[in-house]
């Protein structure tokens, strides 16, 4: 709904705009968001091995390296991927290691 509300004030459609063309819009600009399973565990991989102070830092009780690492997951993602799955796979890796 934000997506659709943001994208006609955004976008200013005129009444003239039909409802086939702005569904579509939408459409292909959430398509985007997504991001493959392999292609995300890979940009998990990475980010851990190559922050691995930052994974000490969770670790040791610092929340604010989660969020960090969030952050270079969704860099290497090209911000595609939903960041509270992300979240909880960098969280669920973390306790395994």
């Amino acid at each position: 709904v934000v997506t659709i509300a943001n994208y006609i004030i955004n976008r200013k459609v005129t009444p003239d705009t039909s409802v086939d063309d702005v569904l579509f819009a939408i459409g292909s600009k959430t398509a985007n968001f997504s991001v493959d399973k392999n292609e995300l565990e890979k940009a998990i991989e990475e980010t851990l091995s190559e922050n691995q102070d930052a994974v000490e830092n969770y670790k040791n009780g610092n929340q604010g390296s989660l969020q960090f690492l969030l952050g270079k997951v969704l860099r290497k993602t090209k911000g595609r991927g939903n960041p509270s799955e992300i979240r909880e796979k960098l969280v669920a890796k973390l306790s395994e290691k």
